[in-house]
């Protein structure tokens, strides 16, 4: 699949977590200057965000992209996130925590509750239309008086840009969060 026809559902996003031993965060993440550079370089990867521990904590986050869940199965079984794997392992406190997502759903994933599943998907799609909603109106009517004059792919093309800039910057994070409770009940 070439790179210009990756689709947001073919996508897969994971979150890992790992608790460091007391005392291991200089080595973990010197351990983790040296990865990242080859984790960057392997097929099907499209990203890497790395969550820092809260001060007094010692669990550090990572959420990784890849093109496909193939490539994410592919990169489980290489040699060299194998050979990763047993250099950090003396490091850990526990075993690492994953989490997957493909797509829109990776927005609903609560990277502070790492054990937290996913809500029904009817509930997934009510919250992204409220989004989708307000923020194709708000981007609308903001950019039409700039926009009136362009021709209508460029102004179709960047309207979209900020509508998904928006979406996943702002607006779903705040919205999952208002409605977290409702989302994911608790049991």
């Amino acid at each position: 699949m070439s790179e210009s026809k990756i689709k947001p559902a073919d996508t897969i996003t994971v979150l890992v977590t790992r608790r460091i031993r007391d005392g291991g965060d200089d080595a973990f993440e010197d351990a983790l200057k040296q990865w990242i550079p080859r984790l960057t370089r392997f097929p099907g990867h499209l990203g890497v965000q790395m969550l820092r521990p809260l001060q007094g904590d010692r669990e550090y986050g990572a959420v990784i992209t890849f093109r496909s869940t193939q490539d994410w199965e592919a990169f489980q079984q290489s040699s060299d996130y194998r050979q990763f794997l047993e250099e950090i392992k003396p490091l850990l406190d526990t075993n690492p925590g994953f989490v997957t997502a493909n797509g829109l759903e990776s927005w609903f994933l609560p990277p502070e509750d790492r054990g937290a599943s996913l809500p029904p998907r009817w509930k997934m799609a009510i919250v992204t239309w409220m989004g989708v909603s307000f923020t194709v109106y708000t981007v609308t009517t903001l950019l039409a008086p700039y926009l009136s004059n362009w021709p209508w792919l460029p102004r179709f093309l960047l309207s979209n840009a900020c509508v998904v800039s928006v979406l996943t910057w702002c607006v779903m994070p705040a919205l999952t969060s208002v409605f977290r409770s409702w989302l994911s009940p608790r049991t």
